[in-house]
């Protein structure tokens, strides 16, 4: 039951967390006001923190 209860939070942080960094560096490299290269980075950047917030999950013991 922990597991779940702490999958399904790390599951909801990590989809705010990526749709936050999208709702803000879109607009923004639409803009012009961040170059592309710098969007990118950014967008990948949350995806690998997306994944090691994933990774913590493996700590818990069955």
């Amino acid at each position: 039951m922990r597991l779940a209860r702490d999958a399904r939070r790390t599951v909801r942080l990590n989809l705010l967390f990526a749709f936050g960094i999208i709702l803000v560096v879109s607009p923004l490299a639409i803009a012009g006001q961040i170059p592309l290269p710098l969007g990118v980075v950014a967008h990948e950047g949350g995806t690998v923190f997306v994944v090691f917030m994933g990774l913590r999950l493996l700590r818990h013991q069955l």
